[in-house]
């Protein structure tokens, strides 16, 4: 139950904390390239976007089963506490 994953599905999945793009953001950049391909542009023309936000996430009932103490500095900036 330790570890950092990529999506906030692990740590709502009982993982001690998540850190990666939000799942929104990546279907939203995803239709670009799909937009482009569909349209039939040249190869070289296809835009791909990375993800620009992240979301961390915590999952407290996991630090607490591992009998961690976060501090505040962790908890503050995290968009998702999980209780």
């Amino acid at each position: 139950m330790g570890g950092a994953f990529r999506f906030r599905a692990h740590a709502a999945s009982g993982w001690l904390n998540s850190y990666g793009p939000k799942t929104a953001d990546l279907f939203f950049r995803a239709a670009f390239p799909v937009d482009g391909i569909l349209r039939v542009e040249k190869r070289g023309d296809v835009t791909v976007q990375a993800p620009t936000e992240c979301e961390p996430t915590i999952n407290l009932a996991a630090a607490q089963t591992l009998d961690i103490t976060l501090p505040r500095t962790i908890l503050v900036p995290a968009d998702e506490v999980i209780e």
